[in-house]
């Protein structure tokens, strides 16, 4: 033990004379009937910590698609727009020569979640020229082709409020919340009037119409989430056929359902911002460091000293807690995420859960507590792992959960945030030898 008390001196930490038995007993849970005198606790580990670009995520097919944008003070800018294929609602359909399109909406029902300021959006609706499939794989940074000479939103139409909570009137009907977007009448003439060859079935229909591309070119209002394979979520055209004796209007749906190929395209300008540079160095955490959704940043800590412990004889982590604090500053509008995820990079550079994240005996945590401010991670078999040289000592990256629907960013506390220690981004060890 003499040996481990000079270890923490040399490197310029707190020496293990500032050890103590530990409060509450905590730790003793792992190893139960030993004696309390062998236990030590120590917060003085060196923790270095620093933001980076987050890796491309996989957003297809998943229960929601983003879509709107926002600008955000420290993190820039926020855009997301989405892909889908759009599907016949019936086959061999049959329509008449003449008609008259009345209108053409293009409906998409809000799944709830928001992030940021509900103001109106002006929005733009284009037909996709590249084929997208339903077996392929999509990421935040996926990218296709479209014909941006036309944008098929009706004219004046373009601008919409952002009613997530609120019911739609439409003809005297209640409709659950959605985003209504009138569509130029020539989308509607487009289909009416394809070859009856198109409409056979739903594969010689994507050849003829690969999809449609939205996106929202509004500023500084919110990010929010759409359920399209809701039944109401789809593109309907209503007219009238002008050679029959109904004056009816009919309807005929371009349905957008699970079977249709659809993802979320994220897009993040940190230009102007701390995070400016992210995307070319790593930027320094020692005071702040960055988490955000959507292929956005994460951060990266690293434990340089951890792997010197394993030349002090056989030491056991009991227990070992990462405690990081959050700033709260603008937690009322920025919302932090509930929960954050940990992972590593095995020695092939992919990305692996903890440890402590594929066992039921302890929970890792890593849900915000909003009472104390801040994230705990019970990390415990990963750093007994790396210390025993199990797994690489190349530190970890903290992750937003739900990051291919959510917008949702927080701001953590680097390890030299403030001269208060409990203020400050930590790794809390128990051992014994």
């Amino acid at each position: 033990l003499k040996q481990l008390r000079l270890f923490f001196v040399s490197a310029g930490l707190l020496a293990l004379a500032s050890c103590e038995k530990p409060e509450n007993n905590i730790g003793l849970e792992l190893q139960p009937g030993e004696d309390i005198l062998g236990y030590f606790t120590s917060d003085t580990t060196s923790v270095q910590s620093s933001t980076v670009r987050e890796d491309s995520l996989r957003t297809d097919e998943l229960t929601s698609v983003m879509l709107g944008n926002y600008d955000d003070p420290v993190f820039g800018r926020t855009m997301c727009s989405v892909f889908t294929q759009l599907k016949l609602s019936s086959v061999n359909a049959d329509f008449p020569s003449a008609f008259q399109i009345d209108s053409v909406v293009l409906s998409m029902v809000y799944s709830g979640a928001h992030y940021g300021r509900l103001t109106p959006q002006a929005f733009q609706v284009y037909e996709m020229t590249g084929p997208m499939h339903i077996d392929s794989t999509y990421y935040t940074n996926s990218w296709f082709a479209i014909d941006e000479s036309t944008d098929l939103v009706k004219d004046s139409e373009a601008v919409h409020s952002i009613r997530p909570e609120s019911f739609v009137i439409v003809d005297g009907d209640s409709l659950q919340p959605q985003l209504r977007i009138p569509l130029d009448h020539s989308f509607g003439t487009k289909i009416l009037t394809a070859d009856p060859s198109v409409l056979t079935d739903n594969d010689a229909f994507l050849e003829y119409f690969k999809g449609i591309y939205v996106r929202s070119i509004s500023r500084d209002g919110a990010l929010f989430n759409l359920d399209l394979v809701d039944s109401d979520s789809k593109v309907t055209i209503f007219y009238r056929d002008q050679d029959g004796d109904e004056e009816d209007t009919l309807a005929f749906a371009l349905n957008i359902n699970s079977d249709c190929a659809r993802f979320t395209r994220f897009d993040h300008d940190y230009s102007g911002t701390v995070l400016s540079q992210v995307g070319t160095v790593a930027v320094d955490g020692s005071s702040e460091s960055f988490v955000q959704a959507g292929g956005g940043v994460k951060t990266h800590i690293e434990f340089p000293n951890l792997t010197d412990y394993a030349g002090f004889g056989n030491i056991t982590i009991n227990k070992a807690e990462l405690i990081i604090p959050v700033s709260t500053a603008d937690a009322g509008k920025y919302t932090p995420q509930q929960l954050l995820f940990l992972l590593y990079k095995d020695e092939d550079g992919e990305n692996q859960l903890l440890p402590d994240q594929n066992t039921n005996a302890h929970s890792i945590g890593g849900t915000y507590n909003e009472n104390d401010g801040e994230y705990r991670f019970n990390i415990t078999r990963y750093i007994q792992r790396v210390i025993n040289g199990e797994l690489p000592a190349t530190g970890i990256y903290v992750v937003s959960n739900s990051a291919g629907v959510s917008g949702n960013r927080v701001i953590l506390h680097g390890p030299s945030h403030s001269e208060e220690a409990g203020q400050n981004m930590r790794l809390l060890l128990t051992f014994s030898e």
